[in-house]
């Protein structure tokens, strides 16, 4: 009988030590083991506002000049217009336009046409891409490894900004 206790003694006690990971089979060198509670990093795209009908006078998508005094033209072209995407670390551009709720595709096509009032001689008649501008910031909030980890102060990007062309939309002066 005792010699049993003794061995339920040494068995318990086996087995303790080696939930605590005090002995027990040493694991490959390769091996990582999994932290319970890692550390994460949470990025998100906050303080939003949009501006509709912005026009965006880097993206000239036609024009045609005036040669004579009192003239008129007309700026016709099928064209496309640039989805402009600003990012920040931590998010893609992926990322930010499905936040936003707009499309990730490159470019929007834009048939333009638009006949100027008559003008004079030399100056110039322009159609630019018209659409929604964004602004944004991006969240970065860092929670470190730990069962009550509590996370850090959230940070801050500076203001980043996203033109969303509208089809067949722009803007003629």
């Amino acid at each position: 009988m005792i010699r049993f206790k003794r061995l339920s003694i040494v068995l318990t006690s086996a087995l303790a030590l080696s939930a605590l990971g005090l002995i027990g089979e040493a694991a490959p060198a390769s091996a990582k083991t999994p932290v319970p509670y890692p550390a994460k990093t949470v990025y998100k795209v906050v303080d939003k506002t949009k501006t509709t009908y912005y026009v965006d006078k880097t993206q000239e998508l036609a024009s045609c000049k005036i040669l004579t005094a009192g003239g008129t033209c007309t700026a016709s072209k099928s064209t496309a217009a640039t989805r402009s995407v600003q990012i920040s670390t931590g998010v893609s551009r992926e990322g930010v336009t499905a936040s936003l709720g707009i499309s990730s595709a490159l470019t929007v096509g834009v048939a333009v046409s638009c006949t100027s009032p008559k003008m004079s001689k030399n100056q110039l008649w322009r159609a630019w891409a018209m659409g929604t501008r964004h602004k944004y910031r991006v969240q970065k909030t860092y929670t470190p490894a730990g069962r009550n980890a509590k996370p850090n102060p959230p940070t801050y990007s500076g203001w980043l900004y996203t033109f969303d062309p509208g089809r067949n939309s722009f803007a003629c002066g």
